[in-house]
């Protein structure tokens, strides 16, 4: 999956009861409309904070750990106070974080014609990288152009 770029990283569950590093928090901040995706980009910048969630509404949710439950500082430091109308903050005692991807289908695009490729597609590694096709004609048509381009540059 990570090779298919489904999976792009890894996470770490830290035990934050076994941590002194500040107090856990859940924000919730009502952002001036159109603003929202500019303090989601920032916060998710910020060392202190674990999750950054925006909604359609222009709310940004997320958590983090700060001094003394006060995530004013955090705000001012990763985003403009003038793009905040209110937020709401929430100790957090416990978390759980389970992503999962049960009930959802892969779903990969044909690099020679778009269209979706299904579990008869056909995958061609060329020079390191991979490529995925949803027939074997497609594959045989980008491998072709493919090798006349690479023949074209060598000439």
């Amino acid at each position: 999956l990570e090779e298919l770029g489904v999976v792009r990283g890894f996470t770490a569950d830290i035990d934050r009861t076994k941590l002194r590093a500040g107090t856990p928090v859940l924000v919730t901040v009502d952002a001036v409309p159109g603003t929202a995706t500019a303090l989601v980009d920032e916060l998710a910048d910020a060392d202190r904070v674990e999750h950054v969630f925006e909604s359609a509404d222009d709310e940004v949710v997320f958590s983090a750990v700060v001094e003394d439950g006060d995530p004013l500082p955090l705000l001012r430091r990763h985003g403009d106070l003038d793009d905040i109308q209110g937020y709401d903050v929430s100790v957090l005692r416990r978390r759980a974080w389970s992503p999962s991807v049960e009930g959802v289908e892969l779903a990969l695009t044909c690099d020679e014609c778009g269209n979706t490729v299904t579990s008869e597609g056909e995958t061609e590694r060329i020079d390191g990288e991979q490529y995925h096709f949803c027939c074997g004609s497609c594959r045989d048509s980008f491998v072709e152009m493919y090798e006349d381009l690479r023949e074209g540059a060598d000439v």
